[in-house]
């Protein structure tokens, strides 16, 4: 007769959790010009007027004229500079 195997089974070590760098991606040359070739949508379109008729200091912006991180905003006050690194 075969004894049976009364050992505990070898357990795991449990995996610990890697954090991720995380990464900017660069855009693409051909995803600027794209950009820069966009008209406003509606949404923007009311805005702008809202902000023209209201005569706010803002400006619009969203086909890449501004950059900053990476990112192009929209739209960008024309008086203050808040920019901090």
């Amino acid at each position: 007769m075969r004894k049976k195997n009364t050992a505990l089974p070898k357990l795991k070590p449990p995996k610990q959790k890697v954090q991720k760098r995380r990464t900017v991606k660069r855009r693409s040359v051909n995803f600027w010009a794209k950009l820069a070739r966009q008209d406003p949508n509606n949404a923007e379109l009311q805005l702008l007027g809202l902000i023209t008729y209201m005569g706010l200091p803002y400006k619009y912006t969203g086909n890449a004229q501004f950059i900053l991180n990476g990112k192009a905003p929209d739209f960008v006050h024309t008086s203050k500079k808040i920019v901090k690194n």
